[in-house]
């Protein structure tokens, strides 16, 4: 069945795309609408989006939905930037991860706690681990202290979000799995129409760096009370809900502003 879909934004600095989504899944085709010069059909069978560079054809049996996004556009290349997607609680979200010079770039790896990148992310080379395997205990929340990587590296006003605001993002906002500049990722929508993007950037564990382009997986700043873990935020093309992990795995990180 083809669904067409349509999604607006209030923002004046806006990029607006036609999604193409496969009923076989895989990457969605994101077409900036600028670049698109028609659209044909042959005898029904076969889609043509016809665009300043060239064409994409697609057999209409395997087409799911094509949907019409408007995505927030950073109003220079001085990321990171501010985004407000009129949450209930004025909680604002930075455009790019930590470790990231653009929105879609995947940025760095992080341990919980840790504020630095590394190599390999292993339990025997966690830095808050005692001789006897026994987890440190950093706080029930390191937002705004030493262990918290947005602070360090971004400075006082910029935080790791905590499970709470990671709760009231999956509340008041919707989800769709996108193509950003050729990267897989999930574009989040506020009730305001703007929009941040959350490059799928996978994992880093015991020296396996898995689910990149099919999934993300980022901290926030609250330990599980069994203190081994902490709670992020997870996503892949079907949607995105809280979990929690080792707190020795490398994870992403994107920051609330205070």
């Amino acid at each position: 069945m083809l669904v067409l879909l349509w999604f607006t934004s209030s923002f004046l600095f806006s990029q607006d795309y036609l999604v193409l989504y496969r009923l076989n899944g895989g990457p969605p085709i994101s077409i900036p609408l600028l670049d698109i010069e028609c659209i044909l059909h042959d005898n029904d069978s076969v889609q043509t989006i016809v665009t300043k560079t060239g064409y994409i054809e697609t057999p209409i049996q395997e087409i799911d939905s094509l949907v019409f996004v408007s995505i927030h556009a950073c109003l220079d290349e001085n990321h990171p930037h501010i985004i407000d997607l009129g949450l209930p609680s004025g909680t604002k979200w930075a455009c790019c991860n930590i470790g990231a010079d653009v929105p879609e770039d995947y940025g760095g790896f992080y341990a919980w706690g840790e504020t630095l990148e590394k190599s390999h992310y292993a339990l025997d080379n966690y830095a808050y681990l005692d001789e006897y395997d026994q987890y440190f205990l950093l706080g029930e929340d390191i937002a705004g202290t030493a262990y918290d990587v947005s602070y360090v590296n971004w400075g006082d006003s910029w935080r790791m979000p905590t499970d709470e605001q990671i709760k009231e993002l999956l509340d008041n906002c919707t989800c769709k799995w996108f193509l950003l500049n050729e990267v897989c990722g999930l574009l989040v929508t506020g009730s305001n129409g703007a929009t941040i993007f959350l490059p799928a950037a996978g994992y880093s564990r015991d020296g396996i760096i898995g689910g990149v382009s099919s999934g993300g997986n980022y901290w926030s700043s609250t330990v599980r009370p069994q203190n081994n873990d902490a709670f992020g935020l997870y996503f892949d093309c079907e949607g995105w809900y809280r979990g929690f992990s080792s707190r020795y795995d490398g994870r992403s990180v994107r920051a609330v502003w205070r």
